[in-house]
């Protein structure tokens, strides 16, 4: 998962030792954020003689056509625009150096990115307010995520806002290519450490249910993918794997679903109260790429579902272009 340093904020005086840092530390890009403002290009400018890292724009404006000109000359590798604040049909022009994703408010509906899916290259999910930092992230928004990942597993997804150590760790197994951080990575006992902790696996405080989207009724795969599942595994509480491929009373619980999906003939279900950081180690041994996973209670009762990644998704963002 990619690191890209939001640096907007940092007064010119301190950006040259900041980005120094940043750089010796590994992060992997450079965020820019402008609300309706063109000062950012010359921002962009100055951190050009600094470092050969890429520049990572997220441009907040209602008319993105009266900025393409400066981007163009900017050369700058990414651009995301938030989809709340436009007023027009968005036109993407195809002689741009880098490429356009879009950002959406993690409060917003799932089908408002529908129209977009083919003309982005990701998806980045704002979990604070857009062209601010320092917001807390609230753990009830990863459900949100991960109906974002269910809904367009071909979309590479970034996270911005409020991204700790421990929301990074969940963040990796959702399969999250890109997270944006800023006010975490300058808060604690030096950048290094900083980002250090973020590529770390912490001990996660969270359970399955803390995560899970609730639910399974906004699923559309075709039912018939029921007809070639050959493996049903249940990962219980304690973290014991039992295969269930034969059982009746699974095979009945995976029937209540309305629909599934199925990926290299297996199925996985995991008890609601297991943990993630038990998760996070089983699931190489059980070699399963990326697909939904099926959240049970106590009764076997269906109560949500996950969507993780165990192997890396082809790159398509121009950040790794």
């Amino acid at each position: 998962m990619r690191i890209s340093a939001s640096v907007s904020s940092i007064p010119h005086q301190e950006l040259g030792n900041t980005v120094k840092q940043l750089d010796v530390a590994g992060i992997d890009a450079y965020h820019l954020d402008s609300v309706e403002s063109t000062e950012i290009f010359s921002f962009s400018t100055l951190l050009r003689d600094l470092t050969t890292k890429p520049h990572d724009l997220h441009l907040i404006t209602s008319d993105p056509d009266k900025y393409w000109d400066q981007i163009r000359k900017s050369g700058i590798e990414a651009i995301t625009l938030q989809l709340e604040n436009l007023h027009s049909p968005l036109f993407i022009p195809d002689d741009l150096k880098g490429k356009v994703g879009l950002a959406v408010l993690a409060s917003t509906s799932l089908s408002s990115f529908a129209v977009y899916r083919k003309n982005v290259s990701w998806l980045l999910i704002m979990m604070t307010t857009p062209g601010y930092s320092g917001g807390k992230f609230d753990p009830q928004l990863f459900a949100n995520i991960i109906r974002y990942r269910e809904a367009y597993p071909e979309i590479p997804v970034y996270i911005d806002g409020g991204v700790t150590h421990e929301v990074a760790f969940v963040l990796r197994m959702i399969g999250i290519e890109q997270i944006v951080s800023g006010s975490y990575l300058f808060s604690g006992t030096g950048i290094s450490d900083s980002v250090e902790k973020l590529k770390s696996y912490p001990d996660c405080p969270w359970n399955v249910k803390d995560i899970m989207a609730k639910g399974t009724d906004f699923f559309t795969v075709p039912r018939q993918s029921f007809g070639v599942i050959a493996q049903t595994y249940f990962i219980d509480s304690h973290g014991s794997v039992i295969d269930i491929s034969r059982d009746r009373q699974w095979i009945e619980a995976l029937e209540q679903i309305t629909a599934f999906s199925e990926v290299n003939g297996k199925a996985l279900f995991v008890h609601e109260d297991l943990s993630l950081k038990q998760l996070n180690e089983i699931l190489p041994e059980l070699d399963f790429s990326a697909k939904y996973f099926f959240a049970v209670d106590d009764q076997h009762k269906v109560t949500g579902s996950l969507f993780f990644q165990t192997q890396p998704l082809p790159v398509t963002g121009s950040l790794s272009a």
